[in-house]
């Protein structure tokens, strides 16, 4: 079936693409110094090296969410969404 002039076969989705070079400021990062995640609350933990889904205990110490194995050097941390 042939669509009409000006009619279309299927109808794509809105899609919007975010511009990466506009800053993102729904999902702020934010440094331990300034603020604590509550405890066993997964974020999203940041070192210098590595980004990962993570938690802090009660005695404030920073364990991947997967195996619960420590953590060190994690000098922020975003919401995860």
């Amino acid at each position: 079936m042939a669509a009409s002039e000006g009619e279309s076969l299927i109808d794509l989705p809105d899609i919007r693409v975010r511009d990466a070079s506009v800053p993102d400021n729904s999902n702020p990062t934010i440094s331990v110094t300034d603020r604590l995640p509550p405890a066993l609350k997964a974020v999203i933990a940041i070192s210098p090296v590595f980004k990962c889904l993570a938690y802090i205990d009660a005695n404030k110490i920073w364990h991947h969410n997967s195996d619960g194995k420590e953590i060190e050097g994690v000098f922020a941390w975003r919401e995860h969404p």
